[in-house]
């Protein structure tokens, strides 16, 4: 956006005084001399005016000619434009970064300069993508956790435009561990593997040991991976035996404190994952499926269930059934990780109702327990209903085609 604008001065009878323009607290011209050159502003040489040959944002403000009298005089110009919203940050770091210990009140705010402040403005707070706040100048925190570290982005408009300023808010705390898994699978002649991350700031270092306190090296036996960016490290065990089936811990350190998450590796079954329908369309019977993964054969399989909402809106009782594991094939004891896959037929089931069923599966090592699953059985007699109905009803249809012929 550009504009040209002339700024006059008329003086008369100056004298031994000095006349000057100065814009906002910076000196520009001392009579006829040039102390600091303004890209877009010269002096009119025919007059004491100046001329700002292109306006724009950076030269708005307040411009003065002024006479060194005592005291002195002078006229003064305020010179603003319409633009979309000028930020101006608070705290403004070269950086944009802005650090807070944890547990700590965290204040940002988005001033808009003067110079573009004519018009109204809205507000938008993001955090990471997500908008947290509407129409506010100031984003405050009263205890910030590390969950509240990231991009911080205030957005001011008008109905010029938009502009955004982004802080990038990092969080002083001790290391916060989150482990990829907790229970690892780990059949005998597999390798397996874990990630541990460690949120932390300043950056925490991640180290591996056994349950004992024993550090783990890399080696022929284990690998360790770290991923500085990610900040996480990676442990992989190679050709799992059974002295390898014990606890573990990632230690992760920083000058703030320090930070243990423990896992097991064991050759117990995986978690069983459910894998029948949620909706049975068989009335009151039910083919349940799940499967897990198991080295060795499963020895023991304990399902319970129990229906929902059974009287009063509280559940019925658990039904416990011992399953019959099913014999696995020849080519699932030569895989490292067989799949094992079994059914149950529920029966006997009331119509029209919400089911809750769990399943322990065991082999030499231990037992594992699955997540509950939920599903739900059909009223058959509305869908004979229904079917019926359709069947009828194409029944007149196909009568009228051929009484029509």
């Amino acid at each position: 956006m550009c504009l040209f604008l002339g700024l006059p001065c008329e003086i008369k009878d100056l004298g031994e005084h000095a006349f000057m323009w100065k814009f906002n607290t910076k000196f520009l011209y001392v009579g006829n001399l040039t102390v600091l050159q303004l890209n877009g502003v010269e002096k009119d040489m025919m007059s004491n005016g100046i001329i700002i040959k292109r306006l724009t944002n950076d030269l708005t403000g307040i411009y003065r000619c002024e006479i060194s009298s005592n005291p002195p005089r002078m006229v003064q110009y305020n010179v603003s434009m319409h633009t979309a919203p000028v930020i101006i940050p608070n705290p403004a770091n070269k950086d944009n970064k802005v650090v807070v210990s944890q547990d700590q009140p965290l204040v940002l705010q988005c001033n808009i300069a003067t110079s573009s402040s004519l018009l109204p403005t809205t507000f938008q707070w993001k955090h990471n993508s997500k908008v947290i706040e509407l129409n506010r100048t100031e984003f405050v925190v009263e205890t910030i956790q590390l969950s509240d570290a990231g991009d911080v982005t205030c957005e001011a408009r008008n109905e010029i435009g938009s502009r955004s300023h982004t802080f990038k808010v990092i969080v002083q705390a001790k290391p916060v561990i989150t482990l990829s898994e907790q229970i690892v699978h780990g059949p005998v002649g597999t390798d397996v593997e874990v990630k541990c991350m460690a949120e932390a700031y300043p950056a925490a270092k991640i180290e591996w040991y056994y349950s004992s306190n024993n550090p783990i090296h890399v080696s022929t036996k284990h690998k360790i991976v770290n991923n500085m960016n990610e900040h996480s490290s990676t442990l992989t065990i190679f050709n799992v035996g059974t002295k390898d089936h014990q606890e573990y811990f990632c230690l992760s350190a920083n000058s703030l404190g320090e930070a243990k998450a423990y896992f097991a590796v064991t050759g117990r079954p995986s978690k069983p994952k459910f894998t029948s329908p949620k909706v049975s369309n068989n009335g009151d019977t039910y083919q349940l499926e799940w499967v897990t993964f198991s080295q060795p054969p499963i020895k023991n399989t304990t399902l319970r269930v129990r229906e929902i909402d059974h009287v009063n809106g509280q559940p019925g009782n658990w039904q416990i059934i011992n399953v019959e594991p099913t014999v696995s094939d020849g080519t699932a004891l030569k895989t490292k990780e067989p799949h094992r896959r079994q059914t149950y037929l529920l029966e006997n089931l009331s119509q029209d109702k919400s089911y809750e069923v769990d399943v322990v599966v065991a082999n030499e090592f231990g037992s594992t327990k699955s997540d509950v699953f939920v599903f739900s059985t059909s009223d058959f007699t509305s869908a004979d209903a229904t079917t019926l109905g359709m069947s009828f009803t194409m029944m007149i249809f196909v009568l009228l085609i051929s009484v029509i012929a």
